[in-house]
C-alpha cells in the first residue's frame, strides 16, 4: 500500500493510501527522435539490443514500488532514472514522481528482467494530473546521483503523457490501481551508479515540488 499526500491546484492537502495492483513501465517514451537515439546509444554501449518499435511497455511486479529511504540490490551494477509516474484512481490521475532503478548488468540480455530485479523508489506526494495537465510540458525533472547533477530536462523529452497512456491501456485514463512511470531523460556523464539517488519534479507556474532520495544498499554476490 502506498500513500501520498495530494496538493490540489488551490493549495489544499489530503491524504490518500493507494493499493497498486499493475505496474507497468513505458520504454522508449522519447519525443525528440535524435535524443531517444542517444539514449538507445547510451544503453548500446553496455550491450543492450536496440528496440524493435518504440514505445514499449513492460509489465512488473506491483510490490517493486516503495517509499521507503533506500532500497537494497545485488552488486554494484545498478542505478536509478527519474521519472514522471501516473497512477489511476476513481478519481481520476495521479502524478507523482519515482525511479525506475534497474541493474545494468541484466539490462544487457533482458530489459524487462533488469527492471523486475530492482526495487522502484516512489515519492510520497502528488498532485492530480487534471491540475497540471495543460502545461504538462513545463514541469521539469532533475535527478543528483551523489550530491552531483545526473539528469536534467523537461517534460517535452518523453511523448505527451494521454498518447503514452493511450498506447498501455486503450484509453485516455490509466484504470484505477495502475501505475505506470513515463520515461526518463538522457543521463550527464554516462551511465552509472552511486550510493545516494534524489531527484525532483518541479512545477515552475506554481514553484511547487515533489521530491524523493534514497540511498542504495549493496548486497554482496555470493559467487
Amino acid at each position: 500500500m502506498l500513500s501520498f499526500a495530494i496538493t490540489a491546484a488551490d493549495g489544499r492537502v489530503e491524504r490518500l493510501p493507494l493499493a497498486v495492483t499493475r505496474l507497468v513501465i513505458a520504454g522508449w517514451t522519447g519525443r525528440d527522435k535524435a535524443k531517444l537515439q542517444e539514449h538507445i546509444d547510451e544503453l548500446q554501449a553496455l550491450g543492450v539490443a536496440p528496440p524493435v518499435s518504440t514505445p514499449i511497455y513492460y509489465p512488473l511486479s506491483a510490490s517493486l514500488l516503495t517509499q521507503d529511504d533506500a532500497i537494497q540490490v545485488l552488486g554494484a551494477g545498478s542505478s536509478g532514472e527519474v521519472e514522471a509516474m501516473l497512477i489511476g484512481t476513481p478519481r481520476g490521475m495521479l502524478v507523482t514522481l519515482a525511479s525506475d532503478h534497474t541493474d545494468r548488468e541484466a539490462e544487457a540480455y533482458s530489459i524487462q528482467i533488469s527492471k523486475q530485479m530492482c526495487q522502484k523508489p516512489v515519492a510520497r506526494a502528488a498532485w492530480w494530473f487534471a491540475d497540471v495537465a495543460e502545461r504538462w510540458d513545463s514541469l521539469t525533472l532533475q535527478s543528483r546521483q551523489d550530491g552531483a547533477v545526473y539528469q536534467d530536462g523537461d517534460c517535452t523529452a518523453m511523448l505527451p503523457p494521454l498518447e503514452i497512456v493511450r498506447g498501455a491501456c486503450g484509453a485516455e485514463e490509466l484504470p484505477p490501481g495502475w501505475a505506470m512511470p513515463l520515461g526518463t531523460l538522457p543521463v550527464h556523464g554516462g551511465i552509472r551508479g552511486g550510493d545516494r539517488f534524489a531527484m525532483t519534479l518541479a512545477d515552475p507556474k506554481t514553484g511547487r515540488t515533489i521530491e524523493h532520495a534514497y540511498r542504495v544498499e549493496r548486497l554482496e554476490m555470493a559467487g
